[in-house]
């Protein structure tokens, strides 16, 4: 289960993504989303 802190953070993930225009911007976007969910994933495991 998800804090509450995790959750937020990834719905403000989400909601960016559809945001961001600039291909740079949005690779680098990725990779942050990328490790969020990893971190939340280590946590949970």
């Amino acid at each position: 289960m998800l804090s509450a802190h995790e959750f937020v953070a990834s719905m403000l993930v989400k909601d960016s993504a559809d945001q961001i225009a600039d291909r740079e911007a949005l690779e680098t976007f990725a990779c942050l989303r990328a490790g969020i969910m990893n971190q939340i994933w280590i946590v949970q495991n």
